[in-house]
């Protein structure tokens, strides 16, 4: 399982990843556990080298755009700019909205 499927599944059924207490930041810890967990494996890590390293960046400009906001660099995680721009009923849907929207992004540039 890579992180787009992992994330695909969390989104499916929150509850069999992260249990009852659903919140963003628990859905961050879980997700972190599975990309450090990831160093030590082999395979296509491409993806998870992707999320790594561009996903907070991606979120701060996706929600620029659709906050018309002008974060210029990221100092926090996506979790702090996706809780603070966010009303608490959306901040979860928010966040599977925008990566649903980097996976798209990152498989049309990266198409063999």
């Amino acid at each position: 399982m890579n992180i787009e499927e992992l994330i695909n599944n969390i989104e499916k059924d929150p509850k069999a990843y992260i249990g009852e207490n659903i919140s963003l930041n628990n859905i961050f810890i879980y997700i972190n556990g599975f990309r450090f967990s990831k160093l030590h494996t082999y395979g296509n890590i491409d993806i998870e080298e992707c999320f790594t390293h561009k996903f907070c960046d991606y979120c701060i400009n996706w929600i620029n755009k659709d906050k018309n906001l002008n974060i210029s660099f990221s100092i926090r995680g996506y979790v702090f700019y996706i809780e603070t721009y966010y009303k608490k009923n959306e901040k979860i849907n928010i966040f599977f909205n925008i990566c649903n929207d980097f996976f798209k992004d990152f498989h049309s540039k990266n198409k063999k």
